[in-house]
Parts: C-alpha cells; sequence; structure tokens
C-alpha cells in the first residue's frame, strides 16, 4: 500500500543521494532521478493526490 506523495518520495531518494539529478514533467505528474553516474533510473508517477508509483531502471553494460 503506498499512501506517500511523489514529493515525499523524491525528498526521501534526495536526503539519501543529493548528487542525484531531478527532472519533472507534465506538471510534475512524471518525475525522474538520475545519479550521476547513470547507472539507474527512478520514474516517480503521480497516482491520485495521496499516492505515487516508483519505477527503478538499471542499465546493464555488456563487458562490464
Amino acid at each position: 500500500m503506498n499512501n506517500q506523495t511523489c514529493s515525499e518520495i523524491s525528498q526521501l531518494k534526495l536526503d539519501t543521494n543529493p548528487d542525484l539529478q531531478v527532472s519533472s514533467y507534465a506538471e510534475g505528474d512524471f518525475t525522474i532521478m538520475t545519479p550521476i553516474d547513470n547507472t539507474y533510473q527512478i520514474l516517480l508517477t503521480t497516482q491520485g493526490e495521496t499516492s505515487c508509483s516508483m519505477t527503478e531502471t538499471r542499465m546493464l553494460w555488456p563487458g562490464k
């Protein structure tokens, strides 16, 4: 059960890693968070007023 807003989740992630690059789209309905080394991205999608879905994508580089 998710009862946190995307803003709250975004702030928690930034508190853990202040170097995350944050981009917001569609009037804040979508937020993309990316670390400096681009090893993963977190996509936060607003789901109503009080919930948010989070998807994390990791990059896999052949030979590394």
